[in-house]
């Protein structure tokens, strides 16, 4: 989370310091964004790798005390949970494949590039969003089957307080995945600031290269309508 956030004000810090011209912000994303993506997108398939293999050490620990079927249960939303952790990293991989060689797009196709890239960064941080909360309440519906099973396997046992005891162990899942995910969400966040910061520039200079042509092209207009009237007259 801390090399996140440093990654993050460092990219920042290197935008706001460079001269506000295309090609002098497109250079930065350019060198310095794909090495931040770089990352941040290998925390997803760590996470990946390390919620599939702790699952699964925990559901033989179940299957071994007569709870295969929590087990199951528990495997199949996490599972769920996980596809949203893939789609991020699947989207931090596009954009980075994009900025890679953003510098070599003429002004008015980069303006359509980073649309694409703020597009797929957001895609990216809904994703993140969506899998902190999936992955709760996967633990969430896990500890709620527990507690109906240790409530029935132990008959007079006070089951006000053994949900009491889960609902703890679900709030600190709940805020341990929120921590897991706010790094990296809060890099692509700054990543998406600073390309912000650049189409605003492109979207600026496009619109005074159309100004001119626009201009350029009622002269010409005027020049050819002088023409054919003087030619009128003289006929």
């Amino acid at each position: 989370v801390d090399a996140c956030d440093q990654a993050k004000e460092m990219l920042l810090l290197k935008i706001n310091e460079t001269d506000m011209k295309v090609d002098a912000l497109v250079k930065v994303l350019e060198e310095n964004a794909t090495f931040f993506l770089d990352q941040a997108t290998p925390f997803f398939h760590q996470l990946t790798n390390a919620t599939v293999a702790s699952t699964s050490t925990l559901m033989a620990a179940l299957a071994a005390v007569g709870l295969g079927d929590v087990g199951a249960k528990l495997n199949s939303t996490i599972t769920g949970a996980l596809t949203k952790a893939t789609a991020v990293e699947d989207s931090l991989s596009d954009v980075s494949k994009i900025l890679a060689k953003i510098s070599d797009f003429s002004n008015q196709a980069l303006e359509k590039q980073l649309e694409v890239v703020q597009d797929t960064l957001s895609q990216g941080l809904d994703q993140a969003d969506t899998f902190a909360r999936n992955f709760s309440a996967s633990f969430g519906d896990f500890t709620d089957m527990v507690v109906e099973k240790l409530a029935d396997a132990i008959p007079g046992a006070n089951y006000a307080a053994i949900d009491a005891k889960f609902d703890s162990i679900d709030e600190l899942v709940a805020e341990l995945a929120a921590k897991l995910v706010s790094g990296p969400a809060d890099l692509v966040s700054g990543l998406s600031s600073s390309v912000g910061t650049v189409q605003d520039v492109v979207a600026e200079v496009n619109a005074e290269k159309g100004a001119t042509i626009g201009v350029r092209a009622s002269s010409a207009l005027l020049l050819v309508a002088a023409f054919v009237a003087m030619f009128g007259a003289r006929a």
